[in-house]
């Protein structure tokens, strides 16, 4: 039996697992989601999802629901908060309406409420019978256990050779921690900045179809050489289906699994 203190615990639950998987801005698809724990050993695998559970798809309610279990009830299941997750709490608890333009069929909010749902050139929320009711839904969203659930999000998460985060760090300070929250999930890669964390950093929330065309397929995961960034934002949504970056801690080496 390993026993560990607090202090130990996270290098102990390491030492159990063999790989690491990190699984790209699921944006509320279940059979994304799915897809994903479909093609890892859940046993010897610690897991991180980089974030962007809601919008575009229609299941972000579903995605959230078994993401909270799952990271609440598995020591080895890591979830990140995103800029869409933000976007979605900050709609709940400051009526920030930013999200709309990002999810312009209200998709999250159907999947929690009614697909009776729309949304006038203020921003509003209506119902059916043209009755407005935004207040009603950010009540009735905070009262969501949730909510509470993603706030306690982390931004970024590191282990002894990656950093783990949304949408990346700021490359040009000396002491990349001091990257801005808004960063930490909204950044856009500059690959002409070197890397100097010493680690490889691996993000979500830019589509790597960005980097390279890839038609009417998927795109695949793209990684920089130059600068060991691993960019896994494959438009998992679009396709039902996610890409899975599978890292061997043994053997410290990345393949995708597709």
């Amino acid at each position: 039996l390993h026993l560990c203190d607090r202090r130990q615990r996270q290098m102990c639950i390491r030492d159990r697992y063999k790989y690491r998987a990190f699984i790209g801005d699921i944006h509320g698809s279940i059979e994304a989601l799915h897809s994903a724990l479909s093609k890892i050993d859940l046993k010897n695998t610690e897991i991180y999802f980089v974030g962007d559970y809601v919008d575009r798809g229609k299941d972000s309610k579903l995605v959230l629901d078994e993401l909270k279990h799952l990271n609440e009830n598995n020591e080895n299941i890591h979830c990140i908060l995103g800029n869409h997750d933000k976007m979605f709490i900050d709609f709940v608890y400051l009526g920030d309406n930013l999200g709309f333009l990002n999810d312009p069929n209200l998709n999250t909010l159907k999947s929690f409420f009614t697909n009776d749902l729309n949304f006038d050139g203020m921003y509003d929320v209506y119902d059916g019978n043209y009755n407005k009711v935004t207040k009603n839904l950010r009540h009735e969203l905070s009262l969501n256990p949730i909510l509470p659930w993603l706030i306690s999000l982390p931004k970024y998460i590191e282990t002894e050779n990656q950093i783990i985060t949304h949408a990346g760090v700021d490359k040009s300070l000396t002491n990349w921690k001091e990257t801005s929250d808004l960063d930490f999930m909204w950044i856009r890669p500059n690959l002409q900045i070197p890397n100097n964390t010493g680690k490889d950093i691996i993000v979500g929330h830019t589509m790597t179809y960005k980097f390279k065309d890839a038609g009417l397929n998927q795109p695949d995961i793209y990684v920089s050489e130059l600068t060991n960034e691993y960019f896994i934002d494959t438009a998992n949504y679009q396709y039902g289906n996610a890409r899975v970056l599978l890292y061997d801690i043994e053997k410290d080496s990345y393949i995708e699994i597709k």
